[in-house]
C-alpha cells in the first residue's frame, strides 16, 4: 500500500504521540508494516480471526517466524463497536513476555487460510475468563494491543464493525524480505521527527 502525505490516512499513522509510545514499547524505532481498513458484515457462525489466535511476522510467502515476538496492532474506530458488531478481545498475559507467553492449546485448522485458531471452550480450560479482557467503545476509540498475546475479534451478529487498522514491527526483529508501506522519497526528506521517520525506512 502506498503512503502520502495527501492521503487520508497520513493522520493516523503519523501521529507522534502514537508513534512515541510505541516505540517505547519496545524501546527502540518501530517499523509501519501495514495499514487497511476493515469491514466486517453479519455471518452464520464464528470463523477465522473470529476465535482465538496469535499474530505473528510474516514474510510475502506466508512464512511464520518460528519464535514468538511483539507485533503491535492499532485499531481506530471508524464507527460505534459494541456486543453485537464485533467487539475486539485479549487474553492477559498471552504476549511475547508475558504469564502465558508458552501457552499452546489444543487448535483447529481454518481452511481459508490454514491458521491455527483456538476455541472459547478450549481456552476456558487453560485461562479463566476473568484474564478474558474485551473492547468496545464509541468511533473514535483506540485500541492497541501486542497482537503476539492471543486475541479475537469481528463477530458481528447485526449491524457492521468499521475500524482502521495499523501495525508496527521491532525494526531489530524485522528483515527486508517483510511487508512495505511505499513512501516517495519526498514524503522521506519532509519528515523531521526520527520517531516517525523511522517508521518508513526500511531495513537493508
Amino acid at each position: 500500500m502506498s503512503l502520502a502525505q495527501s492521503s487520508s490516512f497520513w493522520p493516523l499513522v503519523s501521529n507522534k504521540s502514537l508513534m512515541s509510545l510505541i516505540n517505547a514499547y519496545y524501546q527502540q524505532y518501530s517499523w509501519l508494516m501495514d495499514f487497511n481498513i476493515w469491514l466486517n458484515l453479519p455471518s452464520e457462525k464464528i470463523k477465522s480471526s473470529q476465535m482465538w489466535h496469535r499474530d505473528h511476522v510474516q514474510d510475502w510467502n506466508m512464512n511464520y517466524t518460528p519464535d514468538l515476538m511483539p507485533l503491535l496492532k492499532v485499531f481506530f474506530f471508524i464507527e460505534d463497536v459494541n456486543s453485537c458488531n464485533g467487539e475486539f478481545w485479549f487474553l492477559q498475559g498471552s504476549h511475547c513476555g508475558g504469564e502465558y507467553e508458552e501457552l499452546d492449546p489444543a487448535k483447529v485448522v481454518v481452511e481459508e487460510n490454514l491458521a491455527s485458531r483456538v476455541a472459547d471452550s478450549v481456552m476456558l480450560n487453560h485461562v479463566p475468563a476473568e484474564k478474558w479482557f474485551r473492547f468496545a467503545g464509541k468511533s473514535g476509540t483506540v485500541v492497541i494491543f501486542d497482537a503476539s498475546g492471543f486475541h479475537k475479534g469481528g463477530y458481528v451478529e447485526e449491524g457492521r464493525r468499521l475500524i482502521f487498522k495499523s501495525e508496527y514491527g521491532a525494526r531489530s526483529w524485522i528483515g527486508p524480505s517483510y511487508l512495505k508501506v511505499k513512501t516517495s522519497s519526498k514524503l522521506l526528506k519532509g519528515i523531521k521527527d526520527p520517531h516517525l521517520l523511522w517508521s518508513f525506512r526500511y531495513p537493508v
